[in-house]
């Protein structure tokens, strides 16, 4: 699904009358959202990954982006960012 297509739902569904049938509608939009994330985070690691081939240091490419050098790197090379793990302190607040 393409941004364009994205955001054409997302009127739709803003555009239903029903406030239960729009819920559902949605929902499933949303349920959609990884997919379209993916999407994203690939076509991103290939322009990183060209800019890099293109002779680009992590530094230079990570200050275009506004990132550290180290996570223009990982995003080239195809490292997700992940979820660090709460310390104990933390796990036993939730």
């Amino acid at each position: 699904m393409q941004l364009e297509d994205v955001v054409a739902e997302l009127e739709r569904c803003q555009d239903i009358a029903d406030p239960g049938d729009r819920a559902v509608a949605l929902t499933r939009l949303i349920q959609q959202l990884p997919q379209i994330g993916a999407a994203i985070r690939s076509a991103r690691q290939t322009a990183v990954a060209e800019m890099h081939a293109a002779g680009m240091s992590w530094a230079q490419i990570g200050e275009r982006l506004g990132l550290h050098p180290q996570r223009a790197s990982q995003i080239g090379k195809g490292v997700t960012g992940g979820r660090r793990k709460a310390s104990p302190d933390e796990a036993g607040e939730r």
